[in-house]
């Protein structure tokens, strides 16, 4: 068949926000239009919000302050791009979405057991740093255990948001 669509090639994904680079697992962003109750539409189209899944690389602590500073802060607004690329080609991108003026209104953060490879959510739990509690659990020594990793699920709300170099409407 000629308009058959080859699946064998894996994309990838990163999403860079300030001087941070995030691994995209996953991401979503649209447009949706009003229509009337025969299916024909009402008005311009207007975007979605942006939905992402990210994993940390990096410094972690920083990535990780970064993220929950942007979700606590209301005012905060961050500039931003996702990237699309082939990843047996390396270098191949196939899509680039630019936002200005991001306002995170949706953040869960999830853990990840990576021998078991299942995506469950952890509580999160404060265990304070006390004489009390097995060294494994004091403080920040929780969740440091290396078979289990962090991923970020975000919503994105933006002022300016632009695919492959066109603005879409809000």
């Amino acid at each position: 068949m000629a308009n058959e669509v080859d699946f064998s090639h894996a994309v990838k994904g990163e999403l860079y926000m300030e001087d941070f680079a995030f691994l995209l697992i996953g991401a979503e962003y649209g447009l949706n239009r009003n229509a009337d109750e025969r299916g024909a539409p009402t008005d311009a189209p207007k975007r979605s919000m942006v939905k992402v899944k990210i994993r940390i690389r990096g410094n972690q602590e920083n990535y990780v302050r970064l993220l929950y500073e942007w979700a606590l802060n209301s005012d905060k607004k961050m500039d931003g791009f996702m990237v699309f690329g082939e990843l047996d080609e390396g270098t191949a991108e196939v899509r680039r979405v630019h936002f200005e003026g991001a306002t995170c209104v949706g953040f869960r953060e999830c853990f990840q057991n990576e021998q078991l490879n299942l995506l469950r959510e952890v509580p999160m739990v404060y265990v304070p740093d006390s004489a009390n509690y097995q060294p494994q659990y004091r403080g920040g020594e929780f969740f440091t255990n290396s078979m289990v990793v962090s991923a970020y699920d975000l919503v994105i709300s933006a002022d300016n948001l632009f695919i492959e170099g066109a603005e879409v409407p809000s």
